[in-house]
C-alpha cells in the first residue's frame, strides 16, 4: 500500500497471522516492509503508535535492506497487541502513514 513517496506491506498477511496467532502476550512477531521511492537510501523508521486496545508506542529502526525484483524493500519486524496502530514510516525524506486493525 503507497502512502506518500513509501509503500509498505503486507497488511493482509499481518493481519491474518496476528488472528491465528495466540494471546497478547505470546503473539508472534508481526513482519512488515518498507518500501522508499529511492534505492539509495540506507534505513527505515516505523513508529507504531496505538489508536485503541491499549499498547505502547514502539519505533523499529532498521539499516538491513533486501532485494526483490527491482524493488529494495526494508523489513521490519516487531511484536504487536490487538488494536488499532498508526505506523508511521520514515526512509530519508521519503514518508507514509498507515492505520493498522489487529484482532485476535
Amino acid at each position: 500500500m503507497r502512502s506518500g513517496r513509501l509503500a509498505m506491506g503486507d497488511f493482509v498477511s499481518a493481519r491474518r497471522l496476528f488472528a491465528h496467532g495466540g494471546s497478547a502476550y505470546d503473539a508472534a512477531e508481526s513482519f512488515f516492509y518498507v518500501i522508499p521511492t529511492s534505492s539509495r537510501l540506507t534505513s527505515a523508521r516505523v513508529t507504531f503508535s496505538p489508536v485503541s486496545g491499549g499498547g505502547k508506542t514502539t519505533t523499529v529502526t532498521t539499516r538491513q535492506h533486501e532485494e526483490a525484483a527491482q524493488w529494495t524493500y526494508y523489513p521490519v519486524h516487531v511484536k504487536l497487541t490487538p488494536g488499532v496502530w498508526r505506523l508511521t514510516a520514515v526512509s530519508g525524506t521519503d514518508r507514509g502513514c498507515f492505520l493498522l486493525h489487529l484482532t485476535a
